[in-house]
């Protein structure tokens, strides 16, 4: 429902639901009181729901190892299908409806719509707080943004990672799930090469609620080297799959073109080795300090002004009266463009296709044929593609 709810709030979201209401058969109403009728679905009403129509079961064994008797199905041969160049009935309807003019574009004024206000006055320790109000739904996102990532220390992204399998001083890994629940929240870490985000995400309702859980959280996450080692496990079968996996091998072999080195922003991770060998209290302590270095907070939400509530919810983040801490530099690298036309062909061990990637000396930055790539992949692409797939027979994708 909280997924939904995300995705209604796009304009795309509302498209697909539309068209999805309209093969299904549902009413406009219907689907607009889908989440208020959810919300009053109590447990009982669940339980009750399955004890009457759930009572048969079924128990599945998982086993290990290769099937003694697997059927292996030869794959057939790509054979061209004929497509027909008319439009069908239902195409020609759709094509002789009225064409609806052009709405007005109206473009956000930030200096406007985003305001600016200092957490706690004019001290050096102070943080920005950007609110954007949300005119949609009752949701709101309370984000905290630091201006560093993975180029500045590697193991932010394992900490991160490492930071949903844990609990508080207070409240244990479950538990603290159990309170998220209980109150619709979600928590989300991300990283990139140049920023960290946590963000809090909910009902407006609840926003006081959720501060205490995420300070708790980031302040008191307790070290766990039992769920540590389950989860450097799983980085390290990511890793290896990742060598496998013929969208990561192509990523790599980019890069590998466009900086002219195997050194590069891809190549810029923890190893197999350093992962294992990583103390996890070290994480912790990185998590402990984060309120410690500069960053901003960005509110998204329906409330006229959360300045109070934030300055008396986050008070124990910011309770430390040290200076503001610098983070290490990050690592640079930069693109070397070829000085001739190069070819690249990338071969997937686990697969029986390839791609070839053609590099040419150019600018760094062309915006007429980034203009023309992003409408060729967006439009032109299908018709190409088709042609090539299945009118054809052969099996290429180009963009």
């Amino acid at each position: 429902m909280k997924k939904d709810m995300e995705f209604s709030a796009e304009n795309r979201g509302n498209i697909v639901g539309m068209v999805s209401n309209f093969i299904e058969g549902i009413s406009i109403a219907d689907a607009l009181n889908q989440t208020e009728c959810a919300g009053h679905i109590t447990r009982e009403m669940l339980s009750d729901f399955v004890r009457e129509n759930y009572q048969n079961y079924a128990i599945v064994y998982k086993r290990n190892g290769e099937p003694k008797h697997k059927v292996k199905a030869e794959k057939p041969h790509i054979t061209p299908v004929s497509i027909p160049s008319e439009l069908s009935s239902y195409a020609k309807e759709i094509a002789a409806m009225p064409v609806l003019p052009d709405p007005d574009p109206v473009f956000t004024d930030f200096s406007k719509g985003i305001s600016g206000e200092r957490l706690y006055g004019d001290r050096e320790k102070s943080v920005l707080v950007y609110s954007f109000k949300n005119t949609q739904n009752n949701r709101f996102k309370l984000s905290f943004y630091f201006p560093f990532g993975t180029l500045n220390e590697k193991k932010l992204e394992l900490a991160l990672g490492y930071l949903r399998y844990l609990g508080t001083d207070s409240l244990s890994a479950n538990d603290l799930s159990l309170a998220e629940y209980a109150k619709a929240l979600s928590f989300d870490f991300s990283v990139s090469e140049n920023s960290v985000c946590l963000s809090i995400s909910g009902l407006q309702q609840n926003f006081k609620d959720a501060l205490p859980l995420f300070c708790g959280l980031i302040l008191h996450a307790q070290n766990d080297p039992e769920a540590y080692r389950g989860f450097a496990e799983a980085c390290c079968k990511n890793l290896s799959d990742q060598k496998k996996d013929p969208s990561s091998i192509q990523n790599a072999a980019v890069a590998r073109a466009l900086y002219g080195s195997p050194d590069n922003y891809f190549t810029h991770r923890l190893s197999r080795d350093e992962i294992l060998q990583t103390n996890p209290q070290e994480l912790t302590d990185l998590i402990h300090e984060l309120p410690s270095y500069l960053h901003d907070i960005v509110y998204y939400g329906p409330a006229e002004s959360v300045l109070s509530d934030l300055q008396e919810g986050l008070a124990p983040l910011y309770a430390n009266t040290d200076p503001v801490k610098s983070f290490p530099e990050a690592v640079h690298y930069t693109i070397v463009p070829p000085k001739e036309n190069q070819i690249y062909l990338v071969n997937y061990p686990s697969a029986s296709n390839a791609t070839v990637m053609l590099l040419r000396p150019d600018e760094i930055c062309n915006p007429p044929l980034l203009a023309f790539s992003a409408l060729y992949n967006a439009y032109a692409q299908q018709s190409a593609m088709r042609e090539l797939r299945e009118k054809q027979g052969l099996g290429y994708v180009a963009s």
